[in-house]
């Protein structure tokens, strides 16, 4: 910058040297050396307008050009970020300071309506597309939140509720209301067959980690496969569960995620990290087997979904509860602190 630049002229420059010297310093060395050799988009429009090129001749080496940029850097985060910024969207400017309080949606909203038509139309379909896949990740790992606590399971019951009403100035005619929720946290041959169906859908995207799963016959016993294979598994301890063998679903989440889901026919879907499965699952004690016949995983799965058929306070095998609990869900105008009473 120069000194006689305007503070904004300082501003772009500024961030262009960190842009250009930090995440894209590669793209910006091959694009000064393409420049030098006179292969620049503005040296091309110079030759066709002096007649020494044509357009049918000048389109292959600029598509040339852009996509050796795309080799070493250039992509559409960058230019992103090179649009947001003609808009006044920094990353100094959304984040909140001593004296400024960070940039909230409608603001940046209304900044981006400063860009033109095609530029707004092509980060409304990138942002678009990216939220609905997080949205489809957080739904299959059973972490999508609606601002609604939910009571899940194979069948949920909301028993009438009790009123407790209350008196005085403070809080006239209002009452709480208490529910009983009789939940069964199982889940049946069916959902899970169903999920089993979908997680087959991630395959191509599943982690290249160094985790084994045995696999041949029925319930394994040979071969190594790599990474988090999605499917049914057994625990084939059976001096421990003598009832019958637990069983599992693991769906692997992809590579884009850190996280597997993992069900089991008396405890329904649980989200555990890749790791944790690595080590407590698949390599830890339980040693699980990938179940390769799919129909005779069913029936067993159906086997001990049945046999969870009791409270869960009640144990119908070692290390293993019943699927029907209860809850308790307070409502109405008022809610109380419970903390305040010692509960």
């Amino acid at each position: 910058p120069y000194d006689d630049d305007t503070k904004s002229e300082q501003t772009y420059y500024s961030m262009m040297e960190t842009l250009l010297l930090g995440p894209c310093l590669r793209l910006a060395e091959t694009r000064v050396e393409a420049i030098k050799e006179g292969k620049s988009v503005a040296k091309y429009f110079e030759s066709l307008e002096d007649g020494t090129e044509t357009k049918e001749t000048i389109k292959p080496k600029i598509d040339e050009e852009v996509n050796a940029a795309k080799e070493v850097g250039l992509n559409f985060n960058v230019l992103c970020f090179i649009w947001l910024f003609d808009v006044g969207v920094t990353q100094q400017s959304a984040s909140a300071g001593k004296y400024r309080t960070p940039m909230g949606v409608p603001k940046f909203l209304n900044r981006c309506l400063g860009m033109n038509l095609p530029r707004q139309k092509l980060m409304t379909e990138h942002f678009l597309k990216h939220l609905e896949k997080e949205i489809s990740l957080a739904k299959r790992a059973g972490e999508y939140d609606q601002g609604i606590k939910t009571v899940s399971g194979h069948s949920v019951v909301i028993d009438k509720p009790r009123s407790f009403c209350f008196r005085g100035l403070e809080a006239k005619d209002e009452c709480v209301l208490l529910y009983k929720v009789k939940a069964d946290r199982g889940m049946n041959s069916e959902t899970a067959l169903q999920i089993y169906n979908e997680g087959k859908g991630l395959e191509g995207e599943t982690d290249n980690g160094p985790t084994t799963a045995s696999t041949g016959g029925l319930f394994g016993g040979g071969g190594q496969r790599r990474g988090i294979v999605s499917g049914f598994y057994i625990d084939r301890r059976q001096d421990i569960f003598k009832e019958v063998p637990r069983m599992f679903l693991i769906i692997n989440q992809g590579r884009t995620s850190g996280k597997c889901v993992v069900i089991r026919p008396n405890e329904g879907k649980k989200t555990y990290s890749k790791e944790w499965v690595k080590d407590k699952l698949l390599h830890g004690a339980a040693m699980l087997s990938l179940c390769t016949d799919v129909p005779q995983a069913v029936e067993t799965w159906n086997r001990e979904f049945n046999l969870a058929d009791r409270p869960s306070s009640e144990r119908y095998q070692r290390y293993c509860y019943g699927r029907h609990e209860e809850r308790f869900v307070f409502g109405g105008s008022i809610v109380p602190v419970l903390k305040d009473y010692g509960i």
